[in-house]
């Protein structure tokens, strides 16, 4: 899997020429009047420019006839972003035994309390490999000259089949955090909802849209859940359509070819709601551990 990055709108600086004159072509009087006014001219230029010899020195600056300068026009920078990530992911449900569990990669001692970030690419990779639940976190970013839209969240299910028994993996042992707007795609209903954190006004998705920007400038953070059939393990693509300064985006994560899995099990008939059945990889030891318990670690 390739996890998008944010991209960020870009404006095009424009440019316009300058042409220095041509001084000396008049009666020699006003030349030697001229001669003056070049005079101030090169004192001035020279004291802007390190490179005092004849042509263009430094920026917007010329010396000498018939030159000419491009200059660039500077604008506001725009900071309008979005970002797509993987959140609050607590564990993953493997399709086999416990003794068939496949190595995962390392974690240092101090990631024992969660590392499910870190093992997102190897659980996507993984076949047989499905998080338990989907959860995603999108970043929006906006200066106060940008304007970021979020007008569609969806998904695209590749293929779905029931779920029978396999081994619980746990890699993460702390808390969650809520975002500010929460976002959910029911895939059985096929249709987005939104709403501000502990509010009961719910929007669909479109019409209705999340905005950041033309003065409401910062950070804004939503959470994507997935609402699915339960007792299925899915396989398919978060898709998000987004406009950054007039721009139009497509994020997507998960492909057909390294599609995101995930389980939807909600009264714990095939994942449990015992932690002492769950497994983890013992950052020590190099294997896999039942009822791994990382504040054990020296």
């Amino acid at each position: 899997m390739n996890p998008p990055e944010a991209e960020s709108g870009g404006r095009r600086t424009p440019s316009f020429t300058l042409s220095t004159p041509v001084w000396l072509g008049r009666p020699w009087w006003q030349g030697v009047a001229a001669l003056v006014g070049i005079a101030a001219l090169v004192v001035s230029i020279a004291a802007a420019c390190t490179d005092s010899k004849e042509g263009i020195n430094g920026e917007c600056n010329a010396q000498g006839d018939n030159n000419q300068v491009v200059c660039n026009a500077i604008l506001p920078r725009t900071y309008g972003a979005v970002k797509l990530s993987l959140y609050n992911i607590f564990r993953a449900f493997y399709t086999g035994a416990p003794q068939d569990l496949p190595r995962p990669p390392d974690y240092p001692d101090g990631e024992a309390q969660g590392h499910c970030d870190d093992w997102s690419g190897w659980f996507a990779s993984t076949p047989g490999m499905y998080t338990v639940g989907a959860s995603f976190e999108l970043e929006i970013q906006a200066g106060t000259s940008d304007l970021v839209v979020i007008k569609d969240v969806r998904s695209k299910i590749f293929n779905r089949k029931s779920a029978s028994s396999g081994t619980l993996i746990k890699c993460n042992y702390g808390g969650g955090s809520n975002a500010g707007v929460a976002v959910v795609v029911d895939t059985v209903e096929q249709r987005t909802t939104f709403s501000e954190f502990e509010s009961d006004d719910t929007r669909v998705m479109p019409p209705g849209s999340i905005t950041l920007g033309q003065g409401d400038a910062g950070f804004l953070g939503a959470q994507i859940s997935i609402s699915s059939k339960h007792g299925h393990l899915y396989e398919g693509q978060i898709i998000v359509e987004a406009i950054v300064n007039g721009e139009e985006k497509t994020i997507t994560w998960g492909t057909r070819q390294s599609p995101f899995r995930w389980i939807t099990d909600e009264t714990g008939e095939f994942v449990g709601t015992n932690d002492d059945s769950t497994y983890d990889w013992h950052p020590q030891e190099k294997k896999w551990v039942k009822g791994f318990d990382p504040f054990s670690l020296p």
